[in-house]
């Protein structure tokens, strides 16, 4: 094991982003031997150190890392289980996928980014079918950083399939896609209570009405995107 390992560890908790940010760098470039050593370390590690260190296991491919982020779904932070989750997705790590369903099963609200983050990995381990309607999966689109958005000149038509094919819109957020990169705008919300006694046809039309209310872009360039969140009733 390289003696910079260790060094390069402890660097990832400096106060300087710019000094994290080169430890990351320098951590991937010397490759799979790291990922011992750094999930030995992650249990102890502050939050905003484990959150880096998950960023390095997953750009190393470290499929071998999976106890270390599974633990992680237990963190009392929403960020590290949610970048936890969202890490074993990527690595698909399939024998996750029973923890990954017993902390969605604790999430204070499916519009939260733990929640969020643990349907996509559910998703892309082949443990959730996710409910998307023609018309939403034909507008469906990549742009700059983007995996997947929609054109802001087609929203409301979105919002109004997914509505009537009874998906819960949760929030949009804007986007920018322009020559100078991928900029992020506003994120509008839904705001629904996810109360036992309210029908769920009532959750849907409630937060059809409020996320098209939210929508104040009456002229949209060609540049403008949103990315969607939405629930189907089984993930409720």
């Amino acid at each position: 094991m390289s003696s910079e390992i260790p060094r390069l560890i402890r660097l990832l908790a400096d106060d300087w982003t710019e000094n994290v940010g080169h430890a990351k760098h320098d951590l991937v470039a010397l490759g799979h031997d790291v990922v011992l050593p750094l999930t030995a370390a992650v249990p102890t590690m502050r939050p905003e150190t484990q959150l880096a260190a998950v960023e390095v296991l997953e750009r190393l491919a470290a499929t071998d890392a999976a106890p270390a982020l599974i633990a992680l779904l237990t963190s009392e932070h929403t960020r590290v289980r949610a970048r936890a989750a969202q890490a074993l997705g990527t690595l698909r790590i399939q024998p996750a996928v029973p923890k990954l369903q017993e902390i969605y099963g604790y999430a204070d609200h499916p519009a939260t980014p733990d929640a969020i983050a643990i349907r996509h990995a559910l998703t892309t381990l082949g443990a959730r079918q996710e409910v998307i309607p023609d018309l939403t999966a034909s507008l469906q689109t990549t742009a700059g950083t983007l995996a997947r958005c929609w054109p802001m000149a087609r929203l409301k038509d979105v919002i109004n399939d997914l509505a009537d094919h009874a998906q819960v819109v949760l929030h949009y957020q804007h986007w920018s896609v322009r020559d100078t990169g991928t900029h992020k705008g506003s994120r509008r919300d839904s705001n629904v209570t996810f109360a036992p006694a309210t029908p769920w046809p009532e959750l849907v039309e409630s937060a059809r009405t409020a996320a098209l209310a939210s929508i104040h872009t009456p002229f949209p360039r060609p540049y403008h995107f949103a990315v969607v969140e939405w629930i189907n009733q089984s993930d409720a």
